[in-house]
């Protein structure tokens, strides 16, 4: 085997008055370089400059979790910025008068800041929409809300299952919105068999549910969700008392009078939100077109609920549905952005953040798509809480 001995380095000068790297011709610096002298007669030099390493710049801790989020969502966060107060109010002034009344209204009432009142959060506040199913104590459900209705927070029934309660609540058994966020989520909720065993961290009181995901990859209680043993289908088959896929939607009613969003699973998921996003799916942007939003009647021989459905918006003039004016799409893109940056964006930075050392793990086979499937309704009812 050759042998490497290292020698004196070659760039050498006998003026001691010179510094040591010094050329005295020139006196401009040079690198030495070692020779290694090899045995079996090849000669190595080994430079002595090195190339430094590129060190990369710190992270900025306050920024630190959008690096561990799913780049699809990261990339949307960079092409949406937030939306400037003077860019929406351009946007709202395009609007035909009526209209742009109606969403002053609406933007006003959503607004946390308000005359005499002093809030830290002055985020964009929405109100949800909700299906009653007959069950629950909703402080936030209208009494005239029946049951087989969607009704909203800030007291709204936006539509009837039942005709004549339709018409005499002239609401109508449909409503027309158009889509600006569509987020596929996921909830686990204080299992209904009063025999399970909850973790020792988990309030039994407690009427929120017990960990929640926005992206159905990292959740606030228990991190990473496809390590988690309470995810959907965790033991290949269908759990009612495991956590849950749920999608939410935002929508901004036709006439602007309103902005709501809606969290659905089960039947409505199937009946509803999948008609929605293959629609969606095949235009440039979720608010191009306007949707056509019901509720149906859903039986078994174990009970009664309701699902929400979708669809296009159509008439005689445009039987494969309506599109929004450029004027519209304006003021619904800026929606969406803020809905985007002011609601959704901080709360997933907070679960994010809070499980920031979360491990990050493939997903199982679990989550494949014959399950989801089974998820979306076609072999579970769908027994959905008051708050869906």
């Amino acid at each position: 085997m050759a042998k490497f001995n290292k020698t004196n380095t070659t760039n050498t000068t006998t003026n001691d008055e010179i510094p040591v790297g010094l050329n005295p011709d020139t006196t401009e610096a040079e690198t030495p370089e070692t020779v290694l002298a090899v045995t079996d007669g090849i000669t190595v030099f080994n430079p002595g400059e090195q190339t430094e390493l590129a060190v990369p710049a710190p992270i900025d801790p306050a920024k630190a979790w959008m690096q561990e989020i799913p780049k699809p969502i990261r990339m949307m966060f960079e092409l949406a910025p937030p939306v400037e107060p003077e860019e929406m109010t351009a946007m709202i002034e395009q609007l035909p008068d009526g209209l742009r009344t109606s969403l002053e209204d609406a933007i006003a009432k959503m607004n946390p800041v308000k005359m005499g009142v002093v809030s830290s959060d002055t985020r964009f506040q929405i109100f949800d929409a909700r299906i009653y199913h007959g069950v629950g104590d909703d402080p936030g459900r209208p009494g005239n809300a029946p049951v087989g209705s969607i009704y909203t927070a800030d007291g709204r029934v936006l539509a009837c299952w039942d005709k004549t309660q339709a018409k005499t609540l002239k609401t109508g058994q449909t409503f027309v919105a158009a889509i600006v966020g569509l987020q596929e989520t996921r909830s686990w909720w204080k299992p209904r068999d009063k025999n399970y065993a909850l973790p020792i961290d988990v309030d039994p009181n407690s009427k929120a549910p017990i960990c929640v995901s926005l992206d159905r990859k990292r959740g606030k209680r228990y991190g990473a969700c496809p390590a988690c043993p309470h995810r959907p289908y965790a033991n290949g088959k269908y759990d009612g008392n495991s956590c849950h896929d749920e999608v939410k939607i935002y929508f901004v009613l036709r006439d602007f009078t309103g902005i709501y969003a809606m969290t659905l699973k089960g039947a409505s998921v199937k009946n509803g939100v999948g008609p929605i996003r293959r629609l969606i799916n095949t235009s440039t942007a979720p608010w191009d077109r306007w949707f056509e939003i019901g509720i149906a009647e859903e039986r078994n021989n174990d009970g009664r609920w309701f699902s929400l459905t979708g669809g296009a918006h159509t008439d005689d003039d445009h039987p494969q549905g309506l599109t929004t004016t450029p004027q519209e799409r304006g003021v619904l893109s800026a929606l969406a952005r803020t809905v985007l940056n002011e609601v959704y964006k901080p709360a997933l930075q907070s679960i994010y953040s809070q499980n920031a050392s979360a491990p990050v793990v493939a997903d199982v086979a679990a989550d494949m798509s014959a399950l989801t499937r089974a998820a979306l309704g076609e072999a579970t009812p769908d027994y959905s809480k008051n708050n869906l």
